[in-house]
């Protein structure tokens, strides 16, 4: 039996082999690393998962915007005859984190990742370079909501546990369409974060170490994972 390939340095030695069509594969084991050996078969990998950081990304565009609409925009506009909404000021403070992030991943991050999907006059096909590009807003952004996130909860718990909320949080579930909680929506972001590491890890994995995105692929990677760790040290948000 050859050589078991394991870490960082071997999968990028596989992958170039691949891409460059070696045929030794003596000290090479994976079959699922044979099986790829093709340099167009990794290039149809790399559309497909590219394809879904984009989709996925519209998705949780979507989600958060259903979430405004049926949960926070109703309870911070101000109406005085209202009993939900005489509070609204409090409650947009609750949100203020949560509605900069979707209005970022809304008017900025879905477009970056749209122009870089395959095909199409002026798409460049690097979403590594389209997650660099606005690196420093993603950590201004979700830098405070990881730090605040268990603060949320508590609030938003020890509101809808009222009586005048108690009924509206019921109507908002029902007309999101999804009969999910609250809490369903305001996790969105904390999950979203694992989901770019997943995608990029495994767009590296399907990409030759010469390849031109493979470089910026790398640092992205980085960089979401420099942002997990407050997502990680953060013990009430992780059990």
């Amino acid at each position: 039996m050859g050589q078991s390939c394991t870490g960082r340095e071997c999968t990028m030695r596989c992958n170039h082999m691949r891409y460059r069509g070696i045929e030794d594969w003596t000290l090479y084991t994976d079959s699922d690393l044979l099986a790829s050996s093709d340099p167009g078969e990794l290039a149809d990998h790399r559309s497909k998962i590219r394809a879904e950081v984009i989709s996925s990304e519209e998705v949780y565009v979507r989600q958060l915007q259903l979430f405004f609409n049926c949960f926070v925009n109703p309870l911070t506009q101000s109406k005085d005859d209202n009993q939900v909404t005489k509070r609204h000021e409090k409650w947009d403070e609750y949100f203020h984190n949560l509605r900069r992030i979707k209005q970022f991943h809304q008017t900025v991050m879905v477009k970056a990742l749209q122009s870089n999907q395959d095909g199409g006059e002026g798409k460049s096909n690097d979403i590594g370079k389209a997650i660099l590009d606005v690196g420093a807003s993603l950590k201004s952004l979700y830098h405070p909501y990881l730090a605040d996130f268990s603060n949320l909860q508590r609030n938003i718990k020890r509101q809808s546990r009222k009586e005048k909320y108690i009924q509206f949080f019921k109507d908002a579930s029902r007309k999101s369409g999804k009969g999910l909680p609250v809490d369903a929506y305001i996790i969105l972001p904390i999950q979203r974060l694992p989901r770019y590491r997943l995608l990029l890890t495994n767009l590296i994995q399907v990409t030759p170490i010469d390849h031109p995105e493979f470089e910026n692929l790398e640092k992205a990677n980085e960089l979401i994972a420099d942002i997990l760790k407050h997502l990680n040290e953060n013990e009430e948000i992780r059990t």
